[in-house]
């Protein structure tokens, strides 16, 4: 679940998101994990086909069950925006640093990491838009794998591809498809995830 605001002021555009995620694994749903965490951006938008932002998000991440499992999770990271001559295509990229602390004295969970991210927006139609975007995340964990005997290293990568139907000016709804492929040097954490979700926005 997201729910979050904007203020425009000017040029500028500042937001806050709250966001809260539980999954579920296997046939049995066994709860697997938890994550609460707010984003914060504030975008400038220097001409209509031209926009920079810079955002700061904070999170708890938790296991239940597992507690030694836990962290704090603080990223930051910048981003730019530019659109095509006619608005119908936007091209973005950005990239972004930080860090996932452990909580219960378990530094083979805690992390360092960083990332990139690129993608286009293109109008279909006058109701629909297509979104698609590709990222990489690179996480060295801090301390040794208690089983494993090393310090674990992740490739992440992601791909998503989304559509936009504006059902009316103000209601937006958003069916989505997100890949993701991560290579780990520990092989319980060596995975491929295929994630599809749909989304209604209400902009006020």
């Amino acid at each position: 679940g997201n729910v979050g605001l904007a203020l425009t002021r000017g040029k500028d555009v500042y937001s806050a998101i709250f966001q809260a995620n539980t999954m579920y694994v296997g046939s049995d749903g066994v709860h697997y994990r938890d994550t609460y965490g707010i984003t914060g951006q504030w975008q400038h938008n220097y001409d209509p086909r031209n926009q920079a932002t810079a955002y700061v998000q904070a999170s708890s991440i938790e296991y239940p069950g597992q507690r030694n499992r836990n962290v704090y999770r603080g990223v930051m990271g910048a981003a730019y925006g530019h659109a095509l001559a006619g608005f119908k295509t936007v091209f973005y990229g950005g990239g972004y640093l930080g860090f996932e602390n452990d909580r219960e004295d378990a530094s083979y969970v805690a992390n360092n990491l960083w990332g990139l991210r690129a993608g286009v927006q293109h109008e279909l139609a006058p109701k629909w838009q297509l979104l698609a975007n590709a990222s990489y995340e690179n996480r060295r964990y801090r301390g040794e794998d208690p089983l494993f005997l090393k310090n674990r290293h992740d490739d992440q990568f992601n791909l998503s591809v989304s559509l936009q139907y504006k059902i009316l000016r103000e209601l937006t709804l958003s069916p989505q498809y997100t890949y993701t492929r991560n290579n780990s040097n520990i092989g319980t954490s060596d995975y491929t995830r295929h994630v599809v979700s749909v989304s209604l926005r209400h902009d006020f």
